[in-house]
């Protein structure tokens, strides 16, 4: 009983009770979220590179 009520929290967005293709959908939207985290981090990551480039000089 405990676990229905869970999933059905957890999956209440997409109102579907087959928990095979939620289960799927679930992974791909962490999936993409974390490509997309990896991706903004990395971009930061080079901008601060080239920062340092610029400032090292000055040093």
């Amino acid at each position: 009983m405990l676990h229905d009520c869970s999933s059905r929290i957890s999956y209440g967005v997409l109102g579907n009770d087959n928990s095979q293709f939620n289960d799927n959908s679930d992974y791909l939207v962490r999936t993409i979220y974390i490509v997309l985290f990896t991706v903004r981090m990395e971009f930061n990551l080079l901008v601060e590179a080239r920062a340092w480039l610029a400032v090292l000089p000055l040093l």
